[in-house]
């Protein structure tokens, strides 16, 4: 125990060490970047208590925006095919990236605040009432989220390992900014129930909420333009640390160059000599030389010694190019990394399963039991506990792949006992006080866990220095396999069965 306490101080004391020589702007930079990652998607799951009781569809609602919102992995199916066409034709992936990111926060942009004038438009499809208008548009929003998890953290490459702790922290916010300002918009009065097939928006004064939800839809819109703001200031981050770098490297050369001239010459000289006189008679003839030679035209040294220190310069600067898996293509990369780094890819798919996948369809289910106030404040914590995990990974690091095996079989086992609450009755489950604290906690630690574990797998991969850009693109494709399986599953459990049942 000792041991393991003494090395989570060294962990911490190191890591500490490296925090001070992070950039406070590009730390706040893409921090606020990765906000912009979830932060419509996590709006959605943070304003779903007053969502469930206004619309047509009630606690199925929940599994409707789960499923759709997996249905928008399209949108990184698209962006992996242009990136093996780009990559064939031998472009720079940056390009793509650019053009990817500007794209997802404009169509983000569009889409909230849309959301925020027409989410309570209803209409009828085969005789019942659905809210067409807010699926159709969570849909676009899922589109940019999903999109980014496999565009933001590739991303990241250009920066060091030490930033991505920020990028999640960041992403956590997301999830932090709408739950904060769902509090301050307050839980909706446990009187207040759902009629399902009618449209339910009584007003924010029967509700009990302070303002209403155009208002939270209009501060996440101003959210999404955060991002693209501090997204284009890292891009003149990285431009200016390019400059720097090459400015450094040309300089060293040269000097590097002058002092390689300088050993040769005192080489020349010690091999020529047999005694002191005679070394100081070569270094007068050494000197005579080169001073006849600078009174010559300067074309002499632009074809002879110029062309010489041009030429290591280029030798140079091609041994300091990458050559990883230059005779490979992306597809038999992919294949490649995903059996090497299977471990952490596996738990990437399962955390994304449990986590985006199963519960968010059956939250309502889970914590519905216990009233209104419990639904808000559970799936809230859960929200804020994200970030929380992420913030301690910066504090306690650890590259472990067995820690990570272990702390997703710890998740998965938090996530089965929010899962049997969600199909028992409500005589059933832990009645009063007790049960709504243990739910909450439950919920609390399998977020932060998660978010930590989430973490700990993206340092992992960022380490293969090899191809740390692929093996960080896999793990955000991972992770929407596993909340796709999740989605559609947990939707026909909840649609097409009688297992979970409104109470």
């Amino acid at each position: 125990m000792k041991k393991i306490f003494k090395k989570l101080l060294s962990e911490c004391s190191s890591n500490l060490k490296t925090c001070r020589s992070v950039s406070l702007l590009t730390w706040l930079l893409v921090c606020f970047f990765g906000m912009g990652s979830w932060v419509a998607i996590n709006g959605i799951w943070a304003e779903l208590p007053i969502l469930l009781v206004t619309q047509p569809e009630c606690y199925q609602l929940a599994a409707v925006l789960s499923v759709t919102i997996q249905l928008a992995n399209v949108g990184p199916l698209v962006y992996t095919i242009a990136k093996v066409i780009w990559s064939s034709c031998r472009y720079k992936v940056i390009y793509l990236e650019i053009v990817g990111v500007y794209t997802i926060i404009g169509i983000g942009l569009v889409s909230t605040v849309l959301m925020s004038f027409f989410w309570s438009k209803t209409a009828y499809i085969g005789g019942e009432n659905y809210s067409v208008v807010l699926i159709i548009l969570a849909f676009f929003l899922a589109l940019v989220d999903c999109t980014s998890s496999v565009i933001f953290i590739p991303f990241m490459k250009h920066f060091p390992a030490i930033y991505l702790s920020s990028l999640y922290i960041g992403e956590g916010l997301s999830g932090v900014i709408p739950s904060a300002l769902a509090l301050v918009q307050g839980s909706v009065n446990n009187s207040v129930h759902c009629k399902p097939g009618h449209e339910n928006y009584p007003g924010i004064n029967i509700l009990g909420i302070r303002y209403s939800p155009q208002v939270y839809f209009l501060l996440l819109a101003f959210i999404v333009l955060l991002c693209g703001l501090s997204f284009t200031g890292l891009l003149v981050v990285k431009r200016k640390k390019k400059r720097t770098l090459d400015i450094n490297a040309i300089s060293s050369t040269t000097t590097s160059d002058d002092e390689d001239d300088d050993d040769n010459k005192s080489d020349r000289l010690m091999i020529n000599c047999s005694s002191d006189e005679d070394c100081l008679i070569k270094e007068k003839e050494e000197e005579e030389e080169i001073n006849e030679e600078e009174k010559e035209p300067k074309e002499r040294d632009d074809n002879g010694q110029d062309d010489q220190r041009e030429e290591r310069r280029v030798k140079r600067f091609k041994i300091e190019k990458p050559k990883c898996h230059e005779s490979r293509s992306f597809l038999s990369q992919l294949i490649l990394i995903s059996w090497k780094q299977r471990t952490p890819l596996i738990c990437t798919i399962l955390l994304g399963f449990i986590t985006n996948g199963s519960l968010n369809s059956i939250s309502a289910y889970a914590f519905g039991h216990y009233g209104n106030s419990v639904l808000h404040l559970a799936l809230i914590l859960g929200l804020l506990a994200s970030p929380i995990g992420s913030f301690v990974y910066s504090l306690v690091s650890c590259r472990s792949r067995m820690v990570v095996v272990v702390f997703t079989s710890a998740v998965a086992i938090l996530s089965l006992y929010i899962m049997v609450n969600s199909m028992l009755r409500s005589d059933s489950v832990v009645a009063g006080t007790t049960g709504s604290v243990i739910i909450i906690i439950v919920n609390v630690i399998l977020s932060g866990l998660s978010s930590y574990t989430k973490v700990t797998v993206s340092v992992i991969l960022h380490s293969d220095r090899t191809s740390s850009d692929i093996a960080l693109f896999l793990n955000g494709i991972c992770n929407q396999i596993g909340s796709l399986l999740g989605a559609i599953l947990f939707f026909c459990l909840v649609y097409y069965t009688s297992i979970f049942i409104q109470q």
